[in-house]
């Protein structure tokens, strides 16, 4: 809307502003009244007053907006609402103005675009450039008049107390508070719980035969810490906190397979080809600033003994048997890890696989892996108890924007954050010494005429009178002696 409104402006045209005014309120009604209560099904007090304050603006928008409609604009006018006076506080403005990223410059190629001038571009550029500089430089010569200072006499205490104090706090924030606040929110880490476990096993190519899911996630208890450390020694890192979780060995759903399927599945295990099976475990925890989501997933490829022994379980014959699948110990990732889950270690779940027939529906069939262990040589299954998972919670940074900036390094982003404020402060300081002729002018109010001439020649359409003033801007600024003559203080 700003952009159409300054094109609209630049061309003049009345009918062109009522079309975009009535459009405008039509629009803004239609999303305010209809489409946000339909987007957003519960609203906030907040989000209630935002809206409100919006069409507050948009409603003094209006009204400036059909003030100008009833006015209409003014034809010849070289006045510019950032440039009408010359002081301290309008060079800051403009300053803020000038300095904001492609502001000043959309605003200036517009102006390009859609006035009727015979500039190039980048004599255009030019131009205003020279007239940005000459309004900052009166501005400066202004506020130095207005200080009444006298010949010979120093800087009066408050003049250099309250100048140079404010100057030395801002670069001491510059250089301090960025690192205040990254260190103060770099300690807010913790180690979070997890909220959802589930673990399927298929086999490729046929899909899914087993699906178990688990929220229950308790901390370790002295049995299980007797059992972690004789199978997962030295698996544990310092700053991770252990839970455990309990996960049926039954199957939560019955076996769906066609019986082409089936049979495809048993060809596959009785041919020589290779026949992998898989397993997917996805997993996640409490909001943190680290991924949240996250999942493993290996596949194993069979060898013909375990082809034979899953046949065997498919023609309904008992098997005591085991093979190595599933990790028992599981790392969730860490805030500069990826979302994928973590083996905590080599060791691997002994599973004894089954396929059970319901006992209401024989019809019916569900997959079992019961969790095996040895004990004395013999492996012992108990398809009663359930498998018992451990993961282990690093650190993570707590969520909000400050902590998981300062988690991924506060050296570096201190750096970044430092020096681009010292360059922009440095940019208003460098390389003086190469153009105090340009900075330092006596009195540009002449200079200043002379760029609203300019202004005023193209709008009235007096091209030529306007190629000739450029050229005289110009002329003066490529001869120094000249630039004096025309700068000096009356």
């Amino acid at each position: 809307m700003m952009l159409l409104d300054r094109i609209i402006y630049l061309l003049k045209s009345l009918k062109l502003k009522l079309a975009m005014q009535v459009f405008s309120i039509v629009l803004y009604h239609i999303l305010i009244l209809v489409y946000f209560p339909s987007l957003v099904k519960t609203e906030s007090k907040m989000m209630t007053a935002s809206l409100v304050v919006f069409y507050l603006f948009k409603i003094v928008y209006w009204l400036i907006s059909a003030v100008q409609i009833r006015v209409g604009y003014v034809q010849l006018s070289s006045s510019r609402i950032l440039m009408s006076s010359y002081s301290f506080y309008s060079s800051l403005i403009f300053s803020m103005y000038y300095t904001l990223p492609f502001v000043y410059e959309i605003r200036t190629i517009l102006d390009w675009v859609f006035a009727n001038t015979s500039m190039f571009y980048k004599r255009w550029l030019k131009v205003e450039d020279i007239h940005a500089e000459l309004f900052m430089n009166q501005c400066d010569r202004t506020v130095e008049r207005n200080r009444n200072h006298v010949y010979g006499q120093p800087r009066g205490y408050m003049e250099r107390f309250t100048g140079g104090c404010v100057t030395l706090i801002i670069m001491l924030a510059i250089l301090w508070f960025p690192l205040l606040l990254m260190s103060s929110a770099a300690p807010n880490f913790a180690q979070p719980l997890p909220k959802n476990l589930e673990m399927s096993i298929g086999f490729l190519g046929v899909g899914e035969i087993y699906k178990q899911q688990q929220s229950q996630f308790s901390n370790m208890s002295d049995e299980d810490w007797d059992y972690f450390h004789r199978h997962h020694k030295n698996a544990q890192s310092s700053n991770e906190v252990l839970y455990t979780t309990m996960v049926s060995p039954n199957a939560m759903t019955y076996w769906m397979i066609t019986k082409d399927k089936r049979n495809e599945l048993k060809d596959g295990l009785k041919g020589g080809g290779v026949m992998s099976i898989y397993y997917q475990i996805n997993m996640r925890r409490e909001g943190t600033s680290a991924e949240d989501s996250f999942m493993m997933y290996e596949t194993k490829d069979l060898n013909a003994t375990e082809k034979k022994y899953f046949l065997e379980i498919l023609d309904q014959k008992e098997v005591e048997w085991t093979f190595d699948l599933v990790p028992q110990f599981l790392k969730m990732p860490t805030l500069s890890q990826k979302a994928v889950l973590q083996k905590g270690d080599d060791f691997v779940m002994q599973l004894r696989p089954k396929l059970k027939q319901d006992d209401v529906d024989e019809r019916s069939q569900y997959w079992q892996f019961i969790n095996c262990s040895a004990l004395e040589g013999v492996m012992v299954c108990d398809e009663t108890e359930k498998t018992k998972l451990y993961i282990a919670s690093p650190k993570v940074p707590n969520s909000g924007l400050i902590s998981s900036l300062s988690s991924l390094g506060i050296i570096g982003l201190y750096s970044v954050v430092v020096l681009f404020l010292y360059s922009l402060l440095k940019s208003n300081y460098s390389g003086m010494a190469h153009i105090i002729m340009f900075k330092d002018l006596p009195d540009c109010l002449g200079l200043l005429q002379l760029c609203d001439d300019i202004i005023i020649a193209r709008q009235d359409g007096d091209l030529r009178l306007e190629e000739d003033l450029v050229n005289e801007l110009l002329l003066i600024y490529r001869k120094p002696a000249l630039l004096f003559e025309r700068t000096v203080k009356k």
